[in-house]
């Protein structure tokens, strides 16, 4: 009697070691992309040649992969990422050689170059007025008072200091109106016009 040998195929050789699989990662497409068919779908053990347990493994790194978008779900996906990976390439490398062969320019007039996108800061003067307290009007008096009220550490300081306040105070008195006098003369001076 004559025996039939239908077992099956002859295992396959696996398409990578088992060392290799215990090194891949979801990051390694490259090696991940080999086990993707034409059509986006995992290749199956037979024609991998893997174990059921390197497969499973190398599934789920393909699943992760796709999840992070290191790999494409679908075919076609995978034709046009192929096609625009290489046209960015070449877009890439005649952008560098355009670079590398070019001299150093100056800066255009409209602003292109580095130097004129970041101007230099003009210095700010703070427009603070020497006025005494006394002097300030009614208006301008709840907006000095102001900053007192927000910070209430500095209020302890101020309270020790008013022994010599007065002494400052009376200077600053004796000084402007000498300064009001002067600033008084052209103000009727105008008045006069």
């Amino acid at each position: 009697m004559e025996r039939t040998r239908r077992r099956g195929r002859r295992r396959r050789a696996p398409v990578f070691t088992p060392q290799e699989v215990a090194t891949i990662d979801y990051k390694d497409v490259d090696r991940l992309r080999k086990l993707i068919s034409d059509r986006g779908r995992i290749e199956p053990r037979r024609k991998t040649g893997l174990t059921a347990k390197d497969q499973r493994k190398i599934a789920r790194e393909i699943k992760r992969a796709r999840q992070v978008a290191l790999l494409p779900y679908t075919a076609e996906h995978m034709r046009q990422t192929s096609r625009f990976r290489m046209v960015t390439r070449m877009a890439q490398r005649a952008m560098r050689a355009e670079l590398d062969d070019a001299p150093p320019s100056e800066p255009e007039e409209g602003g292109a170059g580095l130097d004129a996108a970041a101007p230099e800061p003009a210095p700010v003067e703070s427009p603070v007025a020497e006025v005494p307290v006394a002097e300030v009007p009614a208006a301008e008096a709840p907006a000095a008072e102001a900053p007192a009220v927000e910070a209430p550490v500095e209020e302890a300081p101020m309270e020790e200091a008013e022994t010599d306040e007065p002494a400052v105070i009376e200077s600053a008195t004796t000084e402007p109106p000498a300064a009001e006098g002067a600033d008084a003369a052209p103000d009727e001076e105008n008045g006069d016009q």
